[in-house]
């Protein structure tokens, strides 16, 4: 089965929850986080060790690999 990638927008309390959900799950990937506030965004990569930070609007939703 190939992988999904997948960005995920907005780092607030309940992004907690779909990081470690998406852990669970071989077939799935997060790739990018996005959030209003960088800084929270920037926060939960480094907690998860994810990729990579994406600017919500001019980034994440051009980025054709997630």
């Amino acid at each position: 089965m190939s992988k999904i990638i997948v960005g995920l927008v907005g780092c607030g309390n309940i992004s907690d929850i779909y990081i470690k959900s998406m852990a669970l799950f071989d077939n799935f990937e997060i790739d990018a986080v996005a959030d209003l506030d960088r800084s929270r965004a920037e926060a939960k990569r480094e907690q998860y060790h994810l990729s990579r930070v994406l600017d919500f609007t001019s980034e994440m939703l051009t980025d054709r690999s997630i």
